[in-house]
């Protein structure tokens, strides 16, 4: 017997606090079916949960940047820092201030969650769960504030001993993955040992070679087209990365030899070939992984183990040694990774925080639980978000008097009105991801139809508005079907739709509208890419309006929450001539070619490009 917790915050630390969503679900297996049953115990809402808490936010950055990053361990990150020879005492008075602030960060994070608005939903989460009862306890946010919070230190898991926190992706689809047969089938481990100055990765290596019931390849230092080759050729269990990593402006980079790295979307392909065919497991032995995590949503791979921050290289050997030892030797694998990051309390003396590092990031899909299961003895895959539809029983003592055309009215009418009323909600998803694989197929006329059912099936079901715009917009040119539908997906609540009709208003040269629209998306949303493209469009109107200065505080902000937006450097450059500000307004120029390379080809961006381009040669000229 397992239980569920999903426990979704939405809000932000500093300025708004979070609403929390609760879902607690019970799941049992059927030993007729061999199938999971899946019961709700508790589906809750509350808003305003837990309130601002800007003191903890600034001691949080504080912490981790200020005090733990510089106390110069060797790290598997790969800008190494030269870090001078000090007195021991020195070192020790440094660590020591960590250990304090650590210290304090839990206390401040303990008191938010004592806050006598979270009261109520803390007592109904232990009222439905029993301190024995096996727990995934699933964080469902992008937020990295929350992400960077040592949430194994809430007294909850302290009393409930066999629940494990994991960061769960907003969003979350099946797998697809197939059980292997035979069941003596070995475990296939793909191991990439990356760049490894200053580290000793072959402990990893020895580690991996003395499990059991394993095949293991090594790729050592090997080059991008090697991994990519072996990702597409072979199929794999168990993915495990040992090497310097990083996340560059939320983008983690593995660095795979002395000169090279690889990126997420360098590697797309080859990963999603890996998940169709039955990847499992990923592990970033590697510092500094929740942007290699935030990119790697989209593949749903359904279970990952990332680093919150730098690991030292011996933190990362000795979590590596006890967790597979946990897992192979017959722990779940939420207990493994708790038993195993709790061991590395014994390693805090010399290394503070050891024991906050390790990170269960996961699909929302059940996955293997024991190490026999994923070598393929047993595999179970089961999606929270799209329960099975049971079909209907007949009443033989009814329908007999009726003739058969009379049965088959009657089902279809009460089965449609029970869909519809009970089931509509369920299963709009699931035609809207649809309408989205045939899009992505190129199937247009296909994701149409999926589309405007999925809005019949749940009226107040924002996306497939959304998405049925973003089609008539871009692929049909037609710009009256995509405001009508934008504007039933802003109705709807959708920030992304007040951004759309932001910019369409802003075409239209009704600046008052358009300001309308950016303040509502800017009060709806929670993801900084969608804030990033309302404040642009409001500076774009600022600087239309001649309000400079306003204009450049909104597109500094844009930037600042959205680095990499061509766009926002292209008009922030023209702001800054219009100020007589050259050296800076060339910046923003370079800035607009330098980003636009990284983005996927867009029309609109010739635009900006050719500007840019002709701006900087006037500036050499």
């Amino acid at each position: 017997m397992t239980k569920l917790v999903i426990f979704r915050p939405v809000g932000n630390l500093e300025t708004q606090g979070f609403s929390v969503h609760l879902i607690i679900q019970e799941k049992s297996d059927s030993p007729a079916e061999n199938q999971p049953t899946i019961h709700t115990l508790l589906d809750l809402d509350k808003t305003n949960a837990l309130p601002p808490n800007p003191e903890l936010a600034a001691h949080l950055h504080h912490h981790w940047l200020e005090l733990y990053r510089p106390l110069g361990e060797p790290a598997r990150t790969r800008k190494l820092e030269v870090v001078e020879v000090e007195y021991e005492g020195t070192l020790k008075q440094r660590i020591h201030h960590c250990k304090t602030s650590a210290q304090e960060l839990c206390d401040r994070m303990k008191a938010w969650l004592d806050s006598d608005s979270f009261h109520s939903l803390d007592k109904q989460l232990r009222e439905n769960l029993n301190p024995d009862d096996s727990i995934q306890f699933l964080i469902r946010t992008e937020d990295p504030q929350l992400l960077k919070l040592p949430w194994q230190e809430w007294d909850f898991f302290h009393h409930y001993s066999q629940a494990e926190p994991a960061r769960i992706p907003l969003q979350s689809q099946p797998t697809g993955i197939s059980p292997k047969t035979p069941q003596s089938a070995k475990i296939r481990i793909l191991a990439i040992l990356g760049h490894s100055q200053g580290i000793d990765v072959d402990k990893d290596r020895k580690i991996l070679e003395n499990l059991p019931n394993t095949e293991t390849t090594f790729l050592v230092e090997k080059t991008h087209q090697d991994i990519n080759d072996q990702l597409w050729e072979q199929s794999w269990d168990i993915i495990f990365f040992a090497g310097h990593s990083e996340t560059i402006n939320d983008t983690g980079r593995i660095y795979i030899n002395p000169t090279d790295y690889l990126t997420v979307n360098e590697l797309w392909c080859a990963l999603k070939k890996a998940v169709k065919r039955g990847l499992k497991l990923a592990i970033f032995n590697s510092c500094d992984g929740l942007g290699l995590a935030q990119q790697l949503d989209d593949l749903n791979i359904p279970q990952m183990i990332v680093m919150r921050e730098l690991i030292p290289d011996k933190v990362a050997q000795a979590f590596l040694t006890y967790f597979l030892t946990e897992f192979a030797g017959g722990q779940s694998f939420h207990q493994a990774v708790r038993s195993a990051r709790e061991r590395l309390q014994g390693m805090e003396t010399d290394f503070p925080c050891a024991s906050w590092l390790p990170l269960i990031c996961q699909n929302l899909i059940t996955v293997p639980t024991s190490w026999q299961e994923l070598g393929g003895i047993s595999n179970l895959n089961l999606s929270l978000d799209y329960p099975s539809l049971d079909p209907i029983p007949k009443n033989r003592g009814f329908v007999t008097r009726f003739n058969h055309f009379s049965k088959l009215t009657l089902i279809l009418l009460f089965g449609g009105l029970i869909s519809y009323f009970f089931l509509g909600f369920r299963i709009a998803p699931w035609f809207n991801k649809l309408g989205v694989k045939n899009y992505n197929q190129g199937q247009l006329l296909k994701a149409q139809f999926y589309y405007r059912f999925a809005t019949l099936l749940d009226i107040n079901y924002p996306h497939p508005h959304y998405n049925l715009a973003w089609l008539c917009e871009k692929n049909l040119k037609d710009t009256n079907c995509a405001m009508k539908a934008y504007e039933k997906a802003a109705l709807r609540g959708l920030a992304e739709a007040h951004a759309q009709l932001a910019l369409g208003q802003i075409r239209g040269n009704f600046p008052e509208a358009s300001l309308s629209h950016v303040w509502q998306c800017l009060t709806l949303t929670e993801y900084d890419a969608v804030k990033a493209a309302c404040f642009k469009n409001r500076g774009l109107i600022r600087f239309t309006e001649g309000r400079l200065s306003e204009a450049e505080d909104d597109l500094k902000q844009a930037i600042q929450l959205e680095v990499d937006s061509p766009h926002a450097h292209c008009l922030l450059a023209q702001v800054l001539e219009a100020t007589e500000r050259p050296k800076a307004a060339e910046d923003a120029w370079k800035n607009t070619l330098h980003y636009a390379k990284s983005k996927y080809y867009r029309p609109e961006l010739d635009e900006c490009i050719g500007e840019a381009k002709q701006r900087l040669q006037d500036l050499e000229d």
